[in-house]
């Protein structure tokens, strides 16, 4: 709906590791805001690790 009103769809604030398969599932979201479960990961995992892992699941 968001898109044919001419606005951008972003999504976020509950994205984490687990869920994001199903996250990136949606269409045409132009933005996911996932920036709070990296960095509560880094905190355990170190940054790049944290960051690393995130992208593997978004791209896989």
């Amino acid at each position: 709906l968001g898109v044919s009103l001419g606005l951008r769809v972003n999504a976020g604030h509950g994205i984490n590791y687990d869920n994001v398969e199903g996250a990136k599932q949606l269409q045409k979201v132009y933005e996911f805001n996932i920036g709070h479960s990296i960095v509560s990961r880094s905190i355990t995992h170190g940054f790049k690790e944290a960051v690393a892992t995130m992208r593997h699941r978004l791209n896989h």
